[in-house]
């Protein structure tokens, strides 16, 4: 098939995957390309938490995208999707979850608007059912976000224009999604919503784009909850 094809340059190329129960994190490579464990404008960290073991695995799947980004999250048969890279992804990105046997996506979050994050969201969109889906509370002028809108309102998904920090569960693993605190901003980047996923002892923080401001402003609102 041509989205096979395809994957093996754009998609799907790294995969990390946590044993709740194990004694830490272990990683496959799901191709060749040594880049392949971060994309591009995404900007992302684990680290060590004070908790409790998690049962089961979550595995984070990195689509080599090139310059746009997508991430994948799976565990305990739920699966939330960060970003969905640019327009000519979608289709890809959509025949990769259907592989995977993904016909719902419990959290679809787009964390700014710029083309390259939500490129594939109309796609995606029409491919599987999105139980959650969460955006900024901006706009933006783009044929990709027009063609995003008129998707997500013949699936019925009523996007979530996120205001204030809201806490998720995915399957064993919390999901603390933070939207900028003073809007408006000048970049578009900083409008991003900040991610912090944990799993049993292992936290990660996707960042989306957050530059300077937005990232100073997340960290000085934390008061020690995460420690980077």
């Amino acid at each position: 098939m041509l989205w096979r094809k395809r994957l093996a340059l754009i998609l799907c190329a790294f995969m990390l995957v946590l044993s709740g129960c194990g004694d830490g994190a272990s990683s496959e490579d799901a191709s060749s390309t040594p880049s392949a464990s971060s994309s591009a404008g995404t900007t992302g960290a684990a680290t060590g938490a004070s908790g409790t073991e998690a049962a089961g695995d979550l595995t984070v799947t990195v689509f080599n995208t090139g310059k746009s980004d997508c991430i994948l999250l799976e565990t305990a048969g739920a699966a939330m999707l960060i970003d969905t890279a640019d327009k000519g992804d979608g289709e890809d990105i959509a025949a990769i979850l259907r592989d995977k046997g993904i016909t719902v996506l419990d959290i679809l979050l787009l964390t700014h608007l710029d083309k390259d994050h939500i490129g594939g969201a109309a796609s995606v969109l029409e491919a599987v059912e999105v139980t959650r889906l969460i955006q900024p509370d901006t706009d933006e002028d783009s044929k990709q976000y027009e063609r995003y809108l008129e998707a997500a309102t013949a699936a019925g998904a009523a996007p979530l224009r996120l205001t204030t920090p809201l806490t998720l569960a995915l399957g064993e693993a919390e999901v603390v999604l933070t939207p900028g605190e003073n809007p408006p901003y000048t970049e578009d980047n900083d409008y991003s919503i900040l991610a912090a996923v944990t799993f049993g002892k292992t936290r990660f923080l996707f960042m989306g784009d957050a530059e300077e401001r937005r990232l100073t402003e997340f960290t000085a609102g934390q008061h020690g909850r995460f420690d980077f």
